[in-house]
């Protein structure tokens, strides 16, 4: 029933949460219903946002009923409130109508590991699924989430460097005096120091003599 119902909810270009399920309950709403709350308290910052929440009254009930089999039974869906407070646009571009699925999430993630630019992998996935919602920001999420998840706790600064001592670099930094703050950062190649053991004489050559005339 749960598909069914969000696949007619997508051909009317509407996308239906749920809101609260029981063993044989759903009550199911629109995206847009409820109040939006701040997941933390006394937050300032400069960023403008906006949310999606706008009180949407729309609810349907999915109740199963129980047949004389223990296996037998069938869901009775009821319409509690029929009628939005907004006005219903296209699902192109919208967060979860486009949300990749499994198999989309591991092509764009080999895809993206080969070096594929994002809209190439955006282009096979229209190939290979023309009635996609995908957008471009869909795959860049996903990217995203993936370098996350590769990264763990690390930061990025934190996770390039371990990366290049992984293969052998020579990695060194300095630090702003009295903090944590990075100031130099120099990484060298392991045939880079090869080369410095069999030549350690260094020439300089000035040979920008009157190049910007």
């Amino acid at each position: 029933m749960i598909e069914w119902v969000r696949s007619v909810a997508s051909n009317l270009s509407m996308i239906i949460i749920i809101r609260k399920s029981w063993e044989r309950k759903v009550i199911f709403a629109c995206e847009r219903s409820g109040e939006y709350r701040t997941k933390k308290k006394f937050v300032c910052t400069v960023r403008y946002s906006k949310s999606k929440k706008k009180e949407c009254p729309f609810e349907l009930h999915g109740v199963f009923k129980k047949g004389r089999g223990k296996e037998d039974g069938l869901w009775s869906l009821t319409v509690i409130h029929p009628f939005h407070n907004h006005e219903i646009t296209t699902l192109v571009g919208h967060t979860l109508a486009g949300r990749l699925t499994v198999e989309q999430h591991g092509m764009v993630g080999s895809m993206s590991a080969s070096g594929i630019k994002p809209k190439d992998v955006m282009r096979y996935l229209m190939n290979t699924d023309p009635d996609t919602l995908v957008t471009m920001n869909h795959i860049n999420n996903a990217k995203a989430n993936q370098r996350r998840k590769t990264r763990g706790k690390l930061s990025v600064s934190q996770y390039t460097l371990s990366f290049f001592k992984e293969l052998d670099y020579y990695v060194d930094v300095e630090r702003v005096s009295g903090s944590n703050v990075l100031s130099d950062i120099f990484i060298s190649p392991p045939s880079s120091r090869h080369l410095l053991n069999l030549f350690p004489d260094v020439i300089i050559l000035d040979t920008t003599y009157k190049t910007n005339r």
